[in-house]
């Protein structure tokens, strides 16, 4: 009889909690500054964990490594006001690309952050709005500032490694993608407006070998988008968003100067159009109403398609939606 036996070990090596030591400088008082650095500055948080799997079969060919180990934690240290959240994951695991994000189990990443400011290194993520760049890690860095009425967020880093083609396993290449993003608002009080941008691009000499019989091709995306609201009456609130797409299937094929909507026609040194370009829109709207204790609403979304970004996991189009929301406690 076949036999497979998986045993699971997970150990919690580290949890700390509390204050080791803890002040804060946000209140500027010059008189009681020497006392406050004798006393205590620092704030340490956070845990490390690990996972170990033994593995055996009988009868069969064996399917994964006899031991595998996981370890991954989060620490944060808080030094007068400034705080160093770190995050790492790690595995003595091969990778396993088959599926996005296409990154290795080994992470890491620091996202130190001061009041308005926030920046990130290593792995991180951020998110702009769902039709542009939401959510998708990348290894690199970034801001997010948000001073005043004013909120600015860039990043730059590698969304995918480059992965070579391997048919004895059944691993499909990636080509290297990187990307970055900017986006600019402003808001005040209720009402506010955003403009975004989101550029990705892979990397044509990042992979030796590609079969004539792989369909994989190095692509190119930029996405630009708008958003914004804005209170009318004090009780009716106006959003609306809108984004357009430029996808090309393959930088490599022939240029095009024709048919190309003037929004990407005119972006010299963002996007170079070929004749394997798509263009797609995205919109959406909403009127709210917030009474005394109800409230009434009415949204209406339009997805083209084919829409598609490479700044997002999962995305639904060819959409077209209507909401109707009504609220009322009970």
């Amino acid at each position: 009889m076949n036999k497979i036996k998986q045993i699971s070990l997970i150990i919690l090596l580290l949890v700390i909690g509390g204050k080791l030591f803890g002040q804060d400088l946000s209140v500027g008082d010059v008189e009681h500054m020497f006392d406050r650095f004798k006393k205590r500055p620092f704030k340490f948080t956070g845990g490390i964990s690990a996972n170990q799997v033994f593995y055996g079969a009988d009868g069969i060919d064996s399917r994964r490594s006899p031991y595998t180990y996981y370890l991954s934690g989060n620490l944060n240290v808080s030094f007068y006001g400034w705080n160093f959240p770190f995050t790492f994951s790690f595995s003595d695991q091969e990778n396993q690309y088959q599926t996005p994000p296409f990154q290795s189990y080994d992470r890491y990443g620091m996202t130190p952050y001061y009041k308005w400011i926030k920046l990130h290194g290593g792995y991180s993520s951020m998110t702009f709005s769902p039709y542009t760049y939401n959510g998708y890690t990348f290894l690199g860095g970034g801001a997010e500032l948000t001073p005043g009425i004013f909120n600015i967020s860039t990043f730059y880093g590698r969304l995918h490694e480059a992965i070579e083609e391997d048919t004895s396993e059944n691993i499909t290449p990636v080509y290297k993608r990187m990307g970055y993003g900017f986006k600019f608002g402003v808001k005040k009080e209720s009402d506010y407006v955003d403009v975004m941008f989101f550029k990705a691009e892979d990397d044509v000499n990042s992979l030796e070998n590609v079969s004539e019989e792989s369909e994989v091709k190095p692509g190119e995306n930029l996405v630009v988008g708008i958003k914004g609201g804005k209170m009318i009456l004090k009780k009716i609130k106006l959003e609306a968003e809108y984004a357009s797409t430029a996808i090309t299937r393959d930088i490599r094929s022939e240029k095009q100067t024709e048919d190309v909507p003037f929004l990407f026609a005119n972006l010299k040194g963002l996007f170079s159009p070929t004749v394997s370009s798509e263009y797609y829109n995205a919109y959406k709207t909403s009127l709210n109403y917030s009474g005394g204790s109800y409230g009434v609403g009415l949204a209406y979304e339009h997805i083209d398609p084919g829409y598609e970004t490479m700044g997002a996991y999962y995305f639904n189009n060819d959409l077209e939606k209507i909401t109707v929301m009504v609220i009322h406690p009970y």
